[in-house]
């Protein structure tokens, strides 16, 4: 069984070559199940997490973090021991925009750009790319769930256990279905900044099923260890 995540990458590499560098998808399932379904309860007790932050707080700093800081780092998305990686960029800029470069390791070079309403695909080894006029579809660590309240109960959030991801320490954070007919989330975000390092998604079992996590990442990077856009000369651009 693919699992949410699994299917929702399928569906997208099928419908456009921009697809692939998407990683885990199936992010937006759980938020939009989180935005009508979920209640949220704290594990204040729960001696393991020594937490700065209330249950409430980091969900909405991590809703934000993205907004707050740039990043550069490597992501790799493991689904049922298939992997893949790649190399993000991400910074903000003046009035709330921001541009993300996405390079895909391993098979045929390939490079997106992104800004709000605008997609750039590079095939490097190919002199071709291809411009799109659209928004991006969110991903990770871009998407979370969102703060909601609503009837229905299926998913329970709590706080759980730190752990060193990619260099740095983060605190998890459990989405708990309260059937047997969900799958469980885990969310590691960032101490300091509440940015997300690391989900995972695993059966009633305990099983993993699907994991996305940063192997390297630099908060707040300098402008000088930023990479420039792909030149564009002598390529062939397709729109």
């Amino acid at each position: 069984v693919l699992g949410v995540f699994g299917r929702l990458l399928l569906f997208f590499s099928r419908i456009g070559p921009w697809a692939l560098d998407r990683p885990l998808m199936g992010l937006c399932c759980l938020c939009v199940l989180l935005s009508s379904h979920a209640v949220w309860a704290a594990s204040g007790a729960d001696a393991h997490a020594r937490s700065p932050w209330t249950l409430a707080q980091w969900l909405q700093q991590m809703q934000t973090a993205s907004q707050r800081h740039s990043y550069v780092g490597e992501l790799q998305v493991e689904i049922e021991g298939r992997r893949t990686r790649s190399l993000i960029q991400h910074v903000n800029q003046a009035q709330g925009s921001y541009e993300d470069r996405v390079e895909a390791l391993g098979g045929r070079p390939r490079i997106s750009y992104r800004q709000p309403g605008e997609v750039w695909t590079v095939w490097p080894q190919l002199h071709q790319a291809l411009h799109e006029k659209r928004d991006a579809i969110p991903s990770f660590p871009l998407l979370l769930p969102k703060i909601a309240q609503g009837s229905g109960s299926v998913y329970v959030a709590q706080l759980g256990q730190r752990e060193r991801v990619a260099g740095h320490w983060a605190q998890s954070i459990e989405f708990i279905p309260a059937d047997h007919w969900r799958y469980v989330y885990t969310v590691w975000a960032e101490e300091g900044s509440a940015l997300p390092l690391k989900m995972q998604t695993r059966d009633s079992l305990g099983h993993v099923l699907e994991e996305a996590r940063f192997l390297t990442l630099q908060l707040d990077p300098s402008a000088a260890s930023l990479r420039p856009r792909e030149a564009l000369d002598g390529y062939q651009v397709r729109a």
